[in-house]
């Protein structure tokens, strides 16, 4: 999920959508954060292959989508 801020929209969407299945906001809490760690440990990973590696992966197609919907949640937010 990275280290900046754009994992937090989704966070906080997800945070929503547990409480409202009707886990705790702690219990919901602690299972963001340890999807969050589970995530730190897969960039860990990817960071130790080699580039071509992980090109295969994620090819341009797939990493200009992802910033793309990145844009499209944070640009509303940045108008608030």
């Amino acid at each position: 999920m990275g280290t900046s801020f754009t994992f937090l929209p989704i966070f906080e969407i997800a945070i929503r959508q547990m409480k409202a299945d009707g886990i705790a906001g702690e219990d919901a809490y602690a299972k963001m954060l340890g999807t969050s760690m589970v995530c730190a440990i897969l960039e860990i990973v990817f960071s130790l292959c080699p580039g071509k590696f992980v090109r295969k992966i994620f090819p341009p197609l797939v990493s200009a989508i992802t910033v793309t919907l990145i844009g499209v949640v944070v640009r509303p937010l940045l108008q608030e």
